[in-house]
């Protein structure tokens, strides 16, 4: 089984957590040189890998402006996710707290994910910029995100490599409450999950917190309680000494619609009744191989805007065969790696829009359930 192998040419046998996938990057140089000094072999290539490969390196030269695009979205989500917290703070409302829920939805999405995939930095090609912003980053990262290394170990090393198989910690991790893999036992009340499935993202964002003390070894990790409970100062004791418990409540109300949303994003993208979700691993025989599960086992909605406000998470397909690109560029492979899917006979996921998804998705669990 090529699985190890592909693990060991992606991550490499000494930096676990390294900046990217290779599609769309300097392969025949910088990688091919880096993998020998670790020791590792650079696997065949076949016409599928050699294809996208292509073609993303023509995206990549023929729209430099969209890496600007990239920087100058990440830059207002920077600025404008403290502001609105201090908006709120300040005055709270209802508008307010909505506006402050766009901003937080967009931080994992535009800064947080893209950042981690890069290998640590957001910015490529600006060292003096990602100086500047890690510190403050990496605070946010702990205080209301999930803990990097955790991410590093369940999406990096699990979900990008074992994509809808049983091991993959996007389907474990939901379980036995969500039923997504045929694998798993099914209980008597999977065949409501399609209707309460909504009610259990409400605490995606509040269970973080939890999830970085008790998951992937949090209690050995240093700093593990300090951020613990600069967090909880932040979300009810600043609230409540700047507005009562008017401001605990719109604070509360916008994690809300954020863990919501945060949800159905990352949920619809792979949950979809045309994904396989067959596990069969051992089918895996090169890259090729492996590519074409991360096509066949996501799902890609939505156009431009959608891809600018979910850091190209909409766009699922073009973000699992080349993760650490800026996340403007997946609008434009889009049609290109669709048409290379026919061309090599995979299959091709998408949903026109976000509301299609998630129809796609409730059919996919009242399947699951019944």
């Amino acid at each position: 089984m090529l699985v190890v192998l592909v693990f060991t040419y992606i991550f490499g046998p000494f930096r676990p957590y390294p900046s990217s996938y290779h599609i769309g990057h300097d392969v025949e140089g910088a990688i091919t040189e880096q993998v020998k000094k670790r020791g590792s072999i650079m696997p065949e290539r076949g016409p599928l890998f050699q294809d996208v490969h292509t073609m993303a390196l023509e995206i990549k030269k023929t729209h430099p402006s969209q890496h600007w695009v990239f920087v100058l979205s990440c830059l207002i989500t920077i600025v404008m996710m403290p502001v609105s917290l201090f908006l709120l703070f300040n005055q709270p409302s209802a508008l307010r707290a909505f506006n402050l829920s766009i901003w937080i939805t967009c931080y994992p999405f535009i800064i947080f994910h893209t950042r981690y995939h890069k290998g640590g930095d957001l910015f490529r090609g600006m060292p003096w910029l990602n100086a500047f912003l890690n510190p403050y980053l990496t605070f946010i990262d702990n205080v209301w995100a999930i803990r990097p290394l955790n991410w590093q170990n369940n999406h990096m090393g699990s979900h990008h490599l074992f994509t809808n198989d049983h091991d993959d910690y996007d389907v474990k991790n939901p379980a036995p409450m969500l039923r997504l893999h045929k694998s798993q036992p099914k209980l008597w009340f999977h065949k409501y999950q399609w209707l309460y499935a909504p009610l259990m993202f409400c605490f995606t964002v509040p269970s973080y917190r939890f999830d970085n003390l008790i998951k992937n070894d949090g209690m050995k990790q240093p700093t593990r309680w300090e951020y613990f409970f600069i967090g909880i100062f932040m979300d009810w004791v600043l609230p409540f000494l700047s507005q009562g418990w008017t401001g605990i409540a719109y604070l509360w109300s916008t994690f809300t619609l954020v863990s919501i949303y945060l949800s159905y994003t990352f949920q619809v993208s792979h949950n979809h009744e045309n994904c396989g979700h067959d596990g069969k691993d051992d089918s895996i025989i090169g890259v090729d191989d492996w590519i074409r599960k991360q096509v066949e086992e996501s799902v890609s909605w939505g156009g431009y805007f959608a891809s600018v406000m979910t850091g190209g998470l909409n766009l699922q397909v073009e973000h699992h065969v080349g993760p650490s690109h800026d996340t403007t560029l997946y609008y434009f492979m889009q049609p290109k790696l669709e048409a290379i899917c026919k061309k090599h006979g995979i299959k091709y996921n998408k949903e026109p829009s976000i509301f299609h998804a998630v129809y796609r998705y409730h059919k996919y669990l009242y399947q699951m359930g019944h």
